[in-house]
């Protein structure tokens, strides 16, 4: 009776051994570092079972062997999906194969912001995006692809309206342009396309006289008084002579003044050589911008100078010899202060 008692201790503490192994195994915490102390872990596409579990290994897991094992039992290296994974001490093992297995991502939020050039696009969306900058490039010039979204090489910034969104990582380049143009077509709501239309333009024409007045001034409350100017001047078939898209032409972003000879540049962003609007923008404008292109105010104001002595602003006039003092002066107090360029 004696050796019959003892035996089965002996087995009640076996099974109480392989017990708590297997609940180690499964339920207890296995990442590194402090409770609350998150893991970023990005799975990229074509990422094979022993990269994943190498990945894991470095930086990640308390103890590698125990993850190998239950992610065998769940057949993980059968379920590898690509993603970024957010983790949070304490995470178990079971938590952490169940999330790699099912594909369970936390999504990245991308903010599209400001940009002159499609360069500066990739090189943002790459940021945050599994898609690198060259291939995101290379769609932004793939006219074949971009012409079945109804874009073009020359117009396709008109649809990045800045917002934040939320993508997975490894959302591909097609998918996040897909993306941007279902939003670029819900932003324009049937108000907004109503309001395009009384001002004769466009989607796409507000956008790019958007993006002008954008650039033009940073002062909100004036927007909607430069974009009447420019209105009456496309009504009237002047030319717009924006500097903004002088700058844009030459590239030369940082001119405190243009010069005669920019003027001249030849290029269809140029406004002082060709009338009517640019072929595309020559920035992503803000939701502000567009807005006030939309809510233009009707004026009489055909020109607009920067003000001088370090006034914020513009002034603007309804005549050319208005506007010819007010240019006078502003290059007096420019030249005044050694600012030729």
């Amino acid at each position: 009776m004696k050796k019959w008692l003892i035996g089965v201790l002996l087995a009640l503490v076996v099974v109480a051994l392989i017990g708590w192994q297997c609940y180690r195994l499964v339920y207890v915490n296995n990442l590194q570092g402090q409770p609350g102390e998150t893991h970023v872990i990005t799975v990229p596409t074509g990422s094979d079972y022993n990269q994943l579990l190498d990945k894991l290994a470095d930086g990640h897991l308390i103890n590698s062997e125990s993850f190998r094992s239950l992610a065998a039992v769940m057949s993980l290296d059968e379920h590898i999906n690509p993603g970024r994974y957010v983790f949070t001490n304490p995470a178990s093992n079971y938590e952490l194969v169940w999330a790699l297995r099912s594909g369970r991502q936390t999504p990245v939020k991308l903010t599209t912001r400001k940009a002159r050039s499609k360069e500066e696009v990739a090189g943002w969306i790459s940021q945050k995006l599994e898609a690198d900058s060259l291939s995101i490039l290379q769609l932004l010039n793939d006219e074949q692809k971009l012409g079945a979204l109804g874009l073009n090489s020359t117009n396709v910034l008109s649809i990045f309206i800045p917002n934040t969104f939320e993508f997975y990582w490894n959302t591909s380049a097609d998918k996040f342009l897909e993306r941007m143009k279902k939003e670029y077509d819900a932003f324009w709501t049937e108000t907004r396309l109503n309001q395009a239309k009384a001002k004769g333009l466009t989607p796409l024409q507000v956008i790019v006289l958007a993006s002008i007045v954008e650039e033009e001034s940073e002062i909100k409350a004036e927007r909607p008084v430069i974009a009447g100017l420019y209105i009456n001047r496309l009504e009237t078939n002047m030319k717009l002579q924006a500097d903004p898209t002088v700058k844009f032409a030459t590239q030369n972003f940082g001119a405190r003044r243009v010069l005669y000879t920019d003027l001249e540049y030849n290029s269809p962003y140029n406004t002082y050589v060709y009338i009517g609007l640019p072929p595309g923008p020559i920035c992503t404008p803000s939701i502000n911008a567009i807005d006030a292109v939309l809510n233009a105010e009707s004026h009489d104001y055909l020109y607009m100078c920067a003000k001088p002595n370090n006034e914020i602003g513009h002034v603007f006039a309804k005549t050319n010899a208005q506007h010819i003092e007010n240019a006078r002066k502003y290059r007096k107090w420019l030249n005044q202060r050694g600012i030729y360029r």
